[in-house]
């Protein structure tokens, strides 16, 4: 049997260290969810926006006649009252996905009341997925619990969002495992905040209790923020939580009188338990941000490549005396370093990365910030007759938050779909932690945002880039239209031609004629100072040859491009330092300083 702390044989994912692609338009197509019961017996499609659901409509009916075992039910984009039926049971091989973006479908159950549903994978697989629920909850033992009392069974829950926790003084988990979970349970990029007793409650199956049956539970990715007691807990054998975000930032999570904000626990002795390249932010005075509960004895477990930022003084990792350890943690923050297990590889002061707070996949606030509902995500009739510019904001692997900002002279409108991945191989598109304020529709807009962990932010601009400004650049870089360029260049390059068709301070010219020769010329030239593409001086007659519609790559005062039918001209400052032609294209300069 497979060793379960080998990331290999876990399937810990590779990382695709792929180039850059060229922009060449965003594509906002939303790809159609493909049946997602692989493995399992034929699942029965149904839309329920064929079956009459509307938006705005209430849902508990649809739910309740058609999410049922054997059935794969998909729910259109869109804002649904829902009461609190259809989504209780035990099932066999069904699937309830929401379709669209991630956010796309909100439940909106009524504020303040009480809400308890429990879905259970008897066999096979059932899953829940892209689902939000909207509407902080009330009462006694609120929550969403899911489990598989079938040893054999897989429940799945992906992109299941809480973000409204619970009202002040009621008592509520966000997500729970109950102790008869005997399969397979995980957690996929989900995000819950603000509950009053534990975020995602996972331990149950581990205890003495008679009825626990110890199955498994796998957290892989998303954001836990602020929920009471604990963020994640988790305790049965072979458990893990791999690329899971905690935070603890708020002065007191939501409470019934009582409060501890531990950020990781592990309540139960289970075995050869994973904790993995997660990122636990405890911007907190006191509670502990690993908790090794002094409530069971034994088990097994380590905690490796993890970045922990803490300002607490208790220790890092809580003591214990089971068969636990860490390799390979950061420390940063002011709080107590002390790891109270064997430790190896332990990085602290400048070499240490910082944890992030936000999480590996863009999940929305909901304040205004990314998703359908927020402004200037969707572009709209009233943009611009332009070709906007890509702007995107890129972080490293090892990128804590990275934060930026910058202020357009006309729209900006946030890409939720991305138009390529990061050299860490993530997505690069805003649908997360950003905001875009502007003064009238084509008037200036200011965007801030922040992200990190090798994912990146892209907007389309349309107009000039006026201010921008990177916190860390150590941490992140800028890219035009899929060129890395610095601040002022963003600047120069977004610029309109003046009247003379150059910049401000782009006054010289240079112009790559191609229709001198009935063959293609390749070239490339570098300048002192900065230069960009002169759409005046540029022609390309409507029956070019492919080669002319290719796009010049323009970075960092150097310049590639093809020419075989037409024109290449640029604008420039300082002066040419290099320059290849390779071909028989006519080259002209135009006040050369």
């Amino acid at each position: 049997m497979a060793d379960p702390n080998d990331a290999d044989e876990r399937g810990s994912p590779t990382v695709d260290r792929r180039a850059y692609l060229k922009f060449a338009g965003a594509a906002g197509l939303t790809a159609g969810t493909a049946s997602l019961l692989g493995g399992t017996a034929a699942a029965a499609a149904v839309d329920l926006g064929e079956e009459g659901l509307e938006d705005g409509d209430t849902i508990d009916g649809y739910l309740e006649e058609h999410f049922t075992s054997g059935n794969e039910v998909h729910i259109p984009p869109g804002d649904y009252d829902w009461n609190g039926g259809g989504l209780s049971g035990s099932y066999s091989n069904a699937a309830l996905i929401g379709d669209g973006e991630p956010g796309a479908v909100q439940l909106h159950h009524p504020e303040g009341e009480y809400r308890y549903n429990a879905v259970r994978a008897q066999s096979g697989e059932v899953r829940l997925e892209n689902i939000t629920i909207r509407g902080a909850a009330g009462g006694e033992e609120a929550k969403l619990r899911a489990e598989a009392p079938g040893s054999d069974a897989r429940m799945v829950l992906d992109k299941v969002w809480l973000p409204d926790g619970v009202v002040d003084g009621a008592d509520g988990v966000g997500l729970y495992v109950g102790a008869e979970h005997a399969g397979t349970i995980e957690f996929v990029d989900c995000y819950v905040e603000d509950f009053s007793d534990n975020g995602l409650y996972a331990s149950a199956p581990g205890g003495s209790y008679d009825d626990a049956e110890g199955g498994r539970v796998i957290v892989e990715g998303g954001l836990y923020k602020n929920n009471n007691i604990s963020n994640v807990r988790l305790g049965t054998d072979d458990s893990v939580a791999r690329e899971v975000t905690m935070v603890h930032d708020a002065d007191s999570p939501p409470n019934d009188g009582v409060w501890n904000q531990r950020n990781l626990r592990i309540r139960q002795g289970g075995e050869n338990i994973l904790v993995e390249n997660c990122d636990i932010y405890h911007d907190r005075g006191s509670y502990y941000p690993v908790e090794l509960s002094p409530l069971f004895d034994g088990g097994s477990g380590v905690i490796r490549n993890t970045r922990i930022y803490t300002n607490s003084s208790n220790q890092a990792v809580r003591s214990h005396d089971a068969d636990w350890r860490t390799e390979n943690v950061h420390l940063t923050g002011d709080g107590n370093f002390d790891i109270g297990v064997p430790a190896s590889g332990t990085v602290t002061g400048s070499d240490a990365q910082q944890a992030s707070k936000l999480p590996r996949i863009p999940i929305l606030d909901y304040e205004g910030r990314g998703g359908a509902s927020s402004p200037g995500s969707d572009g709209g009739d009233d943009l611009p007759d332009m070709d906007p510019h890509l702007v995107t904001f890129i972080s490293t692997a090892d990128a804590g938050e990275a934060s930026y900002e910058f202020t357009a002279d006309g729209p900006v409108t946030p890409l939720r779909v991305s138009p390529y991945t990061s050299p860490s191989g993530n997505e690069v598109r805003a649908t997360s932690n950003f905001t875009v304020d502007a003064d009238a529709e084509d008037g200036p807009h200011t965007v801030n945002g922040s992200t990190g962990n090798g994912y990146g932010d892209a907007y389309e601009v349309y107009g000039q880039v006026t201010d921008v400004t990177v916190d860390s650049p150590d941490w992140m870089w800028i890219e035009l239209d899929g060129e890395e360029v610095s601040e002022d260049e963003l600047i120069a390059q977004t610029a309109p031609p003046g009247e003379d068709g150059g910049d401000d301070g782009l006054t010289n010219a240079l112009v790559i004629d191609g229709t001198v020769s009935d063959s293609s010329s390749t070239y490339s030239f570098e300048v002192s100072g900065e230069v960009r593409q002169s759409e005046e001086l540029t022609s390309t007659p409507a029956d070019a040859s492919t080669w002319d519609s290719l796009a010049s790559n323009v970075s960092n005062g150097k310049v590639l491009g093809i020419v075989r039918d037409g024109v290449d001209g640029y604008r420039y400052s300082g002066k040419v330092t290099s320059m290849q032609v390779c071909g028989d294209a006519a080259v002209e300069f135009e006040n050369q300083e």
